[in-house]
């Protein structure tokens, strides 16, 4: 009804856009989406490492500094991969277990209990945050194990970071990770392999190939400034002819 009744139809990726054409929810050819996707981008000057806020982030939650960091940052739902994560990061615990699992945002299926108990002294919730950048910041990957998402912003905030990310190959996020060569993509709903990839991530060399491309491109097609520049082009060319 909104895309039949709609002027004009927008998608944060080609991937969603792709999904709601085939998904018959909008004829091809009517969507428009904005450069690389998003519809905000990232803001470069917030999430940038800062000298020293590693180190302080770590000591304060008493995690070592030697230690591999996976985050999830956002809202802890189902919908979200949270349970298989926590499948994920048991793996890699039998195998590696100088690891620790850091989830960051506001719990809305009581999720952490659960979490938490499996993984004591291993796991660390932080709830919601007005600064995700500082915890970000003392991470070493980013997981985003979704069943669904239009996008996934907090993948390129954590790119300009310089954090590589491992995300499920859904729609959306198959626009803000590159496969092999910003991040890693698994199956969705498969531990096992979201686990493989985690585990390929705890190898350095890696993390930082990774990372680097994911923080130029981040850099190159997503910053705030850029993505706004395309919203105010639209709405000159939609204006411009009732002034």
């Amino acid at each position: 009804l909104l895309s039949r009744c709609a002027t004009d139809v927008h998608s944060d990726s080609a991937s969603q856009g792709r999904f709601l054409e085939d998904s018959g929810v909008c004829t091809p050819g009517r969507i428009q989406i904005f450069g690389s996707g998003s519809i905000s981008g990232v803001n470069i000057r917030k999430f940038s490492t800062q000298p020293g806020r590693r180190q302080r982030v770590r000591a304060s939650l008493g995690i070592k500094e030697d230690s591999i960091v996976f985050m999830f940052l956002g809202r802890m739902q189902r919908d979200k991969g949270l349970l298989i994560l926590a499948d994920a990061f048991a793996q890699i615990l039998e195998k590696k277990g100088d690891a620790i699992l850091l989830l960051v945002g506001p719990d809305e299926e009581q999720l952490t209990s659960f979490i938490k108990d499996r993984f004591v002294g291993k796991c660390h919730w932080i709830g919601l945050t007005p600064a995700p950048e500082d915890y970000l910041d003392a991470a070493d990957v980013l997981c985003l194990p979704s069943f669904r998402e239009g996008f996934g912003t907090v993948i390129i905030e954590a790119a300009a970071m310089g954090i590589p990310a491992v995300a499920s190959r859904i729609y959306g996020l198959t626009d803000a990770v590159i496969d092999g060569e910003t991040g890693l993509l698994c199956s969705p709903g498969n531990a096992v392999d979201l686990a493989n990839a985690m585990e390929k991530l705890m190898d350095p060399s890696e993390r930082e190939r990774l990372g680097k491309n994911a923080r130029t491109r981040a850099h190159q097609d997503f910053p705030a400034e850029k993505v706004t520049a395309y919203w105010r082009e639209y709405y000159r060319l939609r204006l411009e002819p009732l002034v």
